[in-house]
């Protein structure tokens, strides 16, 4: 039984969410500024905005490890990898 419930599902990939987000470039240009700012700022509103990013379907790698600086409060180290994005 508990085989049979790990293929099922594993093949209806349970437990993630689907999310397809198509990029919003003018969004994400008009974010990132507001970002940088707080980043320099040290502030806590750096969540809401990360969250309006990817909404805004901002996603990758770099993005990723940015956010993990930032659950770290490393504001300094989350602003450098900022410059990379958006590069």
């Amino acid at each position: 039984m508990k085989e049979l419930f790990e293929n099922i599902a594993s093949k209806l990939d349970f437990g993630t969410k689907a999310e397809n987000h198509e990029l919003n470039k003018e969004r994400v240009k008009e974010l990132i500024p507001k970002l940088k700012q707080l980043l320099s700022d040290k502030s806590p509103k750096t969540k809401a905005v990360i969250k309006e990013l990817e909404e805004a379907g901002l996603k990758g790698n770099e993005f990723d490890k940015m956010k993990k600086k930032l659950s770290t409060y490393d504001f300094k180290g989350a602003l450098v990898l900022l410059e990379e994005i958006d590069r």
